[in-house]
């Protein structure tokens, strides 16, 4: 597997790890008012600590189509600065300024 294989697959982990960690989260502060109900009174702060941690983290994880966008532009980047495609630009580039010098020319003596 090359690494765009690699990067994709851990867009995919990291969409099956978000929606994991929402279940988590939800299920968690469901027991949490239910133990509440039962006990009458709250549990102790650090599992409410815990939580919270739990919704930042979930937070912070990128979607799979942001990982999929960097995975993106790390590959082109490589074929930006790639010596065959600077080949093929560089003549380019020269041909359109060229051009434009001409157009500018042209102008000047209109």
């Amino acid at each position: 597997m090359n690494n765009l294989s690699w990067f994709i697959y851990l867009a995919g982990f990291v969409g099956n790890l978000t929606g994991f960690l929402i279940f988590v989260l939800i299920f968690g502060l469901g027991a949490l008012a239910f133990y509440s109900l039962i006990e009458e009174h709250w549990p102790k702060k650090r599992y409410l600590f815990g939580f919270l941690v739990l919704g930042f983290f979930i937070t912070l994880l990128p979607s799979s189509s942001t990982i999929k966008l960097v995975a993106a532009s790390e590959f082109a980047e490589r074929v930006i600065y790639s010596e065959r495609v600077q080949g093929i630009v560089d003549p380019g580039l020269k041909y359109v300024e060229k051009w434009l010098k001409d157009q500018l020319k042209e102008k000047k003596n209109d």
